[in-house]
């Protein structure tokens, strides 16, 4: 069925299409998304076949070409810019042999330039794409978080508060989230920017979004019928989408914010998870969610003023839109900032316990921290500012 397509070769061949044949093979949804039932090589014979076909016609009837000025636009543009050229058209060996071709189409497919594309798959820091073996249905364990709400934790949240105290008050007063939420979750997240994390978050991001990549479905599928679940197939696929449609933009998104940096994009670093900055960020929401609080110049999340603001702003985006919420209005929007029951409960429990004493604090009065202790702060996490 799929191969009747084929058909239009002969026409063009001999030079006897019509306008409408022409634009009809322009249009062709065979040959924009044949990677799905054809092999590369197939493809790649088949494009190839169809263009110099395409040219065969144009120079043996000219009236064809005046009539068909969607086929003159196609064959006036690069070789690489040719939308009947197959996705896997352009893709270095290299880039194949370690396994990211996948990725490759699919940053490609979103926009991202050749150029681009080509600097950071071939780069020598990013390792050959490993299996991705995932949960279908994770949940994290209370266990995890036993040692972020303690009586040591809440001092140092309490001195996080005290540095930036202005700022805290602020975001209350234009977002309307109280202090003792904020830091609590700047404490959970990174002891208030002591722990950032040190991996370069690109890698971690480009794995995480090649769930869906077909070789690793195949083995986490194999995996799950091992294992006799029911619907193996269908649920491993729908939660492979859902990392990719999770991750995907995020590792897109680290290409602008290393720009916005001056950084190379491998040399942004955050957590093995790709979260970046004292919130812990993805990286699709540092500009979109970042704000220059201390007039610094540049939004910095690595800066306790820019981090404080930012959160405030995030979970206003997630349901934290009035000054006072009922526990299950606060629970669902620090669910929006992290999917885990045990997350929420500790950033709440440590939000109440610090409460009565960050209201005894903001009765003194301190200055706003210069921006040289903006600096300091960024230093401290080893991030350049």
């Amino acid at each position: 069925m799929y191969f009747t397509s084929t058909s239009y070769l002969p026409i063009f061949i001999f030079g006897k299409a019509s306008a409408g044949e022409i634009k009809s093979l322009v249009n062709n949804d065979f040959l924009k998304d044949r990677r799905s039932f054809c092999s590369p090589l197939y493809s790649s014979f088949f494009s190839s076949l169809a263009l110099v076909s395409s040219l065969t016609l144009l120079s043996a009837n000219p009236a064809v070409a005046d009539s068909s000025s969607q086929l003159q636009g196609i064959l006036s543009q690069p070789l690489s810019a040719v939308s009947v050229l197959p996705h896997s058209a352009g893709i270095p060996l290299e880039v194949k042999n370690r396994g990211w071709e996948y990725m490759f189409e699919r940053f490609r497919a979103a926009g991202v330039s050749h150029q681009q594309l080509i600097k950071i798959f071939t780069d020598k820091r990013l390792p050959e794409r490993e299996s991705l073996v995932f949960s279908l249905a994770p949940k994290e364990s209370k266990y995890n978080y036993r040692k972020l709400n303690t009586a040591q934790t809440r001092r140092s949240a309490l001195s996080c508060y005290e540095e930036f105290k202005p700022y805290f008050e602020q975001a209350e007063v234009d977002y309307g989230v109280p202090p003792e939420i904020i830091v609590s979750i700047l404490q959970v997240e990174t002891a208030c920017g002591k722990n950032t994390g040190r991996s370069p978050v690109l890698p971690k991001l480009l794995r995480l979004a090649a769930a869906a990549d077909p070789e690793n479905l195949r083995e986490n599928i194999s995996l799950r019928e091992a294992e006799r679940v029911k619907n193996a197939a269908a649920k491993v696929k729908s939660r492979a989408q859902w990392l990719e449609d999770t991750f995907l933009p995020h590792a897109i998104a680290v290409i602008d914010v290393a720009k916005y940096r001056g950084v190379d994009p491998f040399e942004l670093e955050g957590s093995s998870a790709g979260a970046i900055g004292m919130p812990q960020f993805l990286p699709g929401h540092y500009l979109r969610y970042g704000k220059d609080a201390d007039n610094s110049g540049k939004i910095d999340l690595f800066s306790g003023p820019d981090a404080v603001v930012a959160v405030a702003r995030y979970l206003r985006d997630h349901g934290w839109n009035k000054k006072v919420l009922t526990r299950k209005e606060q629970y669902q929007a620090i669910w929006g900032y992290n999917h885990s029951e045990p997350y929420v409960e500790t950033v709440l429990g440590m939000a109440s316990s610090l409460k009565t004493s960050i209201k005894k604090l903001s009765k003194s009065t301190s200055l706003p921290p210069s921006h040289s202790s903006a600096v300091e702060m960024a230093n401290r996490t080893g991030i350049k500012k």
